[in-house]
């Protein structure tokens, strides 16, 4: 999902992105041209992005789902990295980000702005914004501000349906819990209550709380077609789990080791996407090997 800058919509002379997540028409290439053509420069320098928020965790567990690829195949120990439809996604992205330099580069917004990308979305420095529900409420309290923000689809890529990455908050019970019962009715009294949502600015996980959490948080109806909430309720039915990458156990080596230096070296062009997923291959491998191994 994307909180989206309307008026930059609107002064570039763009339709805003559909609000059905089901649209054939809000493909990839019409975001990727979108972003092009919303991102400025002043004085050799990005003074306004079209994509804000591509972290490299993000791109890593999600984004190949949009393109209905994995890093790791479905025996949960085989890493695919050659994959052609993985090299494939990640070469539309960094087509984007290097050829077109509408999406900021990881430390870039702090060097140009100085701020996170969350606070820079809200001063109106990027067209979309790319966050988990967990960051939304800094968006709220803007739009309740009179900020120009809207809700949007993710992007429909090639996989079969729409795919929307909430990362809502999970709860569990710590191993060793001295009160586990009391625990366990915390966490079953927060699945029927819209409180926990509301104290943490998230959304509701539950579609039949979703209405009376956005009365709550959003106020009269008007208002909430206002910011297209229709978009943020229908992504729940279009959630998927984050990729089996996030899931291995080898997942903090994978990204710290592998992932994190690649990604540099791919936004700095120094690689092309098809010689760094083959590189990475074997010690990925090993490194899922070792950690299934213990």
């Amino acid at each position: 999902m994307a909180p989206t800058n309307k008026r930059m919509y609107e002064e570039a002379g763009l339709n805003l992105p559909p609000t059905d997540w089901t649209d054939p028409d809000w493909t990839f290439d019409r975001f990727r041209s979108e972003m092009k053509r919303l991102t400025k420069e002043d004085g050799g320098k990005t003074s306004q992005f079209g994509l804000l928020g591509a972290s490299p965790v993000y791109l890593f567990i999600d984004w190949p789902n949009l393109f209905d690829t994995e890093w790791i195949a479905d025996d949960n120990r085989t890493v695919i990295s050659d994959d052609p439809a993985l090299v494939d996604a990640y070469e539309q992205f960094f087509d984007m980000a290097v050829q077109d330099r509408s999406v900021a580069k990881p430390g870039q917004v702090n060097d140009l702005f100085g701020t996170n990308v969350r606070t820079a979305f809200v001063e109106e420095r990027g067209a979309m914004l790319r966050s988990a529900p967990g960051g939304f409420f800094m968006i709220l309290e803007a739009i309740q501000r009179g900020a120009p923000f809207v809700y949007s689809p993710i992007f429909r890529g090639t996989s079969a349906r729409p795919v929307s990455h909430l990362n809502l908050d999970g709860n569990g019970i710590v191993v060793g819990s001295k009160q586990p019962d009391a625990g366990w009715a915390l966490i079953k009294w927060g699945s029927r209550t819209i409180n926990w949502a509301i104290s943490r600015g998230t959304g509701f996980h539950r579609v039949d709380f979703f209405d009376e959490w956005a009365e709550n948080i959003y106020g009269d109806k008007d208002f909430q077609a206002e910011v297209r909430l229709e978009v943020y309720r229908d992504a729940l039915q279009y959630a998927v789990p984050a990729g089996r990458s996030f899931r291995s156990a080898a997942y903090n080596q994978i990204r710290d080791q592998l992932i994190t230096p690649t990604f540099t070296d791919l936004y700095e062009g120094k690689v092309t996407v098809q010689e760094a997923l083959r590189g990475m291959k074997a010690p990925m491998q090993a490194l899922v090997d070792e950690a299934l191994a213990q």
